[in-house]
């Protein structure tokens, strides 16, 4: 029977990682500092576009969107079928 796996150390920080692979402290700190920045540059933008689309509302989503339609059906057509 299968035993589930127990950590009981820490997990590893990139720091830490970057000591194993032979990366300077410097050339790390850049690293990092690039990737939170590419990291909020993408969080903004994401943001921008769900304030953007909060006033819409779709029927439909993906790539087809636009080209569906949506009729609804009077009451005497519904009492018809």
């Amino acid at each position: 029977m299968a035993q589930p796996i127990k950590v009981t150390n820490r997990f590893a920080t990139p720091y830490d990682t970057a000591e194993v692979l032979g990366v300077s402290r410097s050339r790390t700190n850049r690293l990092i500092r690039e990737v939170r920045q590419l990291t909020d540059r993408i969080l903004q933008k994401t943001r921008a576009k769900k304030e953007d689309l909060a006033g819409t509302s779709k029927k439909y989503n993906g790539r087809n969107a636009g080209t569906k339609s949506h009729t609804t059906k009077t009451k005497n057509s519904k009492a018809s079928h």
